[in-house]
């Protein structure tokens, strides 16, 4: 069996344990999710430092532009409310068990919390 670019995060051993409870949909879409935050967020982050005000004060008031370049990078790589049912919101969510969600979600809550 080839080896999913989400052993990155999990051992191998575990990802054998569950990966049969996955859908080649979510396989698929946790493959992307890996990709998106190794070629975009990861090369983003010092630019986010960057755009990020000093003062303590405009950091809570500022949209960071980097920030919403990758929002539209994530929309468009289907990696747009991953948390959200499909079964639940038909017209927004997407088609992941909780399980497959929740990887999904512990991934990106991680590297990119603002950005999904």
């Amino acid at each position: 069996m080839t080896a999913h670019p989400i052993e990155e995060y999990t051992s191998s051993s575990s990802w054998a344990l569950i990966e049969h409870l996955f859908s080649p949909y979510a396989k698929e879409t946790l493959a992307n999710l890996v990709d998106f935050v190794h070629n975009e967020i990861e090369p983003a982050r010092k630019v986010w430092e960057a755009q990020l005000p000093n003062d303590p004060v405009q950091r809570w008031k500022t949209i960071i532009p980097i920030t919403e370049e990758l929002k539209v990078k994530a929309r468009k790589r289907g990696l747009w409310n991953l948390f959200l049912s499909k079964k639940h919101y038909p017209e927004h969510g997407v088609d992941l068990t909780n399980l497959e969600a929740r990887d999904a979600f512990t991934i990106y809550s991680f590297f990119s919390y603002q950005l999904f």
